[in-house]
C-alpha cells in the first residue's frame, strides 16, 4: 500500500511521558486483569444498532484519525446496550485528525504533510471529546461543520488548522467538549490487552507493522512488510485453544479469505485475526491505547447477546 494510505508518525518519547500521566492498564485498572477465555467481539452491539455499517477508506494520510475513530464508534454502540447513552452516528474522522494534530499538541497549526501518533489521537477524545458525523452547521454558524458525511479535503484543511478549521474559533472544539472519552490508558502487554477487550474497551495500536492481504483457513493474517499505521482491536477468539486479535484497517474492502468465526461481510471486509506474537510486537511501539467510557475503568459484565434480547432492535 502506498504512503497516504498509512500515516502515523512514531513519538516514542512523547508517548513515555504520556503513559507517566495516564498510567498503564495493568497498573491503573489491575482490577480488570484476569485469565477469562471468552470470545469477544466489539463490533457486534454496532452492527446491531446500524446494520447497514460498512467500513470507510482514509483519503489521506490520516489513519490515526480513522483507527480512533472506530474505537469512538463501537464505544458508542457498546454503551447504547449498557443503557449508558443512546447511539446516534459514527465518529466523524476531520475532527480527530485535526484534534490529534493541533489542539491536542498545544499547536497553533499541524501543517500540510499528513499523520499523527497515536497518544495525540486518545488524548484529543479525552481532553475534548467526540463529534458525530452530524451537522453542526446551524449550531455553530460555519457552514463547514457539516461532518455528515467524509470529506478528505476538509480532513487535510483541519489537519492543518486544527478541529473546525481555519474560522471555527473554538465553537467546535466547545461542542466535542459535550462527549468526552473520560479515561484513556496504555496498553503493552497482552495480558492487559486481553484485560481491556474482554471488558469491552477497544484498543487503538500504532507501530511499524505491515500485514498481508489473504487470510488462513482461520481468518489469520500474518505479520509481514512495514506499514507506519494506526488501527484498532476490536475482538479476541481462541480457536483450538490458540488465543487471536481481531484487527480493524481503515482502507474498505481490503481482505479476502475463510473467516469461520465471522458472520458479517463488512466485517470480514477489513479486519482478521492476529497472533499473539504479532500483536505482542506491535504493543512494543509504545502507543497503543484503551479507551474507556467511564472514568476509572470500572468492570463490565456485558453479556451482548443477553442484553439484545432483552431490549430488542435499537431505535
Amino acid at each position: 500500500m502506498s504512503d497516504k494510505l498509512q500515516g502515523w508518525v512514531p513519538n516514542p518519547s512523547a508517548c513515555e511521558r504520556a503513559a507517566a500521566v495516564e498510567g498503564e492498564l495493568e497498573t491503573y485498572a489491575s482490577h480488570l486483569m484476569g485469565s477469562e477465555q471468552k470470545n469477544t467481539f466489539l463490533w457486534e452491539p454496532l452492527l446491531k444498532v446500524k446494520p447497514e455499517w460498512r467500513r470507510g477508506a482514509q483519503g489521506l494520510g490520516s489513519c490515526v484519525a480513522w483507527g480512533t475513530e472506530l474505537g469512538a464508534t463501537c464505544l458508542m454502540a457498546i454503551q447504547h446496550f449498557s443503557h449508558n447513552v443512546k447511539f446516534e452516528a459514527e465518529a466523524a474522522t476531520e475532527s480527530i485528525y485535526g484534534g490529534c494534530r493541533v489542539e491536542a499538541l498545544n499547536k497553533r497549526s499541524g501543517g500540510w504533510s499528513d499523520g499523527a501518533f497515536g497518544y495525540a489521537a486518545a488524548k484529543w477524545l479525552n481532553v475534548y471529546g467526540v463529534l458525530l458525523r452530524q451537522d453542526y452547521s446551524v449550531e455553530t454558524g460555519n457552514e463547514e461543520h457539516n461532518l455528515t458525511r467524509y470529506n478528505k479535503t476538509k480532513e487535510k484543511n483541519w489537519g492543518n488548522y486544527g478541529c473546525g478549521g481555519r474560522f471555527d474559533k473554538g465553537r467546535l472544539d466547545d461542542v466535542a467538549k459535550r462527549m468526552p472519552v473520560e479515561k484513556i490508558v496504555r496498553v503493552k502487554t497482552l495480558e492487559s490487552l486481553q484485560a481491556a477487550i474482554l471488558n469491552w474497551y477497544p484498543v487503538t495500536i500504532a507501530s511499524m507493522a505491515g500485514f498481508g492481504s489473504k487470510k488462513n483457513k482461520d481468518g489469520v493474517i500474518r505479520r509481514s512488510g512495514r506499514w507506519a499505521h494506526l488501527m484498532v482491536i476490536l475482538g479476541v477468539c481462541w480457536i483450538n485453544g490458540t488465543r487471536y486479535w481481531r484487527i480493524f484497517n481503515s482502507w474498505g474492502v481490503s481482505v479476502s479469505g475463510p473467516d469461520p468465526l465471522v458472520d458479517s461481510k463488512a466485517v470480514r471486509d477489513c479486519s482478521w485475526w492476529a497472533t499473539d506474537s504479532d500483536v505482542a510486537w506491535i504493543l512494543s511501539s509504545g502507543d497503543c491505547w484503551a479507551l474507556a467510557d467511564v472514568k476509572g475503568m470500572p468492570k463490565r459484565e456485558l453479556d451482548f447477546d443477553s442484553i439484545a434480547d432483552a431490549w430488542g432492535p435499537a431505535v
